[in-house]
């Protein structure tokens, strides 16, 4: 189940010093309290990153079990009326909630690139769709995206274990990049929502709320920071993505 809302009278109403950044999670009993989602606001592929009015999407799996009905049905945000100096402000609403849904988006990922970043010298770059990279001139068709909310991304890399320099840190913080085909939403990292760390080669999750309605892609990778100039081949790095959940897809 994936519930999208819509949230205002955030912006210009926190106080000084806010973090203005909160967590939502969707909490849900069924009416005989099982099966059930709990949130624990910690910022999981489940929940979403609140950074102000817009639209967001979280959301739920049963593992295969039936829910019939509601005892508890609502959307929780951790210290939100703490960060803001009038909480009454604050108006929301239910957008959708989508039931049954299958959440992972479709792709041919054959042709996803390991790379620079932007030619630094420094930064890995996993290449998923990029309007100005080698993604596009390979024919990648990243148009059938849509969708609101999270952008979970899991992927396998292989060729870091056994090809660091010496003194490397063998740590490598990683995030999602993303702006849609109009550049907005957006996603350019800096929050530990949805962030990991490569410490090797190995399987590994990253993904980022996008406060808004994406249609498509102009920019889409992994950033895996610092992790190029440690390589002593970066050839020998080859990165598979396994899968890509959009649970507020939009059909």
């Amino acid at each position: 189940m994936a519930v999208t809302f819509k949230i205002s009278g955030l912006d210009g109403n926190y106080k000084s010093g806010a973090a203005k950044e909160n967590i939502a999670g969707l909490e849900y009993a069924d009416a005989s309290w099982d099966p059930s989602h709990w949130s624990g606001l910690t910022g999981d592929k489940y929940d979403a990153r609140i950074t102000g009015d817009g639209t967001y999407t979280v959301w739920m799996e049963t593992g295969g079990a039936t829910a019939d009905g509601a005892i508890v049905f609502c959307i929780d945000i951790n210290n939100l009326a703490n960060d803001l100096v009038d909480a009454s402000k604050v108006k929301a609403e239910i957008v959708n909630i989508a039931l049954d849904t299958d959440p992972v988006f479709s792709m041919d990922y054959s042709k996803t690139e390991f790379g620079n970043k932007d030619g630094n010298g420094i930064d890995g770059r996993i290449e998923i769709y990029n309007e100005y990279g080698n993604t596009k001139k390979k024919g990648v068709d990243a148009s059938n995206l849509h969708f609101a909310g999270n952008m979970i991304v899991n992927f396998t890399i292989k060729g870091i274990d056994g090809n660091l320099k010496a003194g490397a840190s063998k740590n490598y913080k990683t995030e999602l990049s993303y702006a849609d085909a109009d550049w907005n939403p957006s996603y350019w990292g800096g929050s530990s929502f949805g962030r990991t760390t490569v410490k090797g080669d190995g399987t590994y999750s990253v993904f980022a709320t996008l406060p808004g309605e994406c249609q498509g892609a102009v920019v889409w990778a992994i950033e895996l920071y610092n992790l190029w100039k440690d390589l002593v081949d970066p050839t020998k790095v080859k990165v598979t993505i396994n899968s890509v959940e959009t649970p507020g897809k939009i059909h």
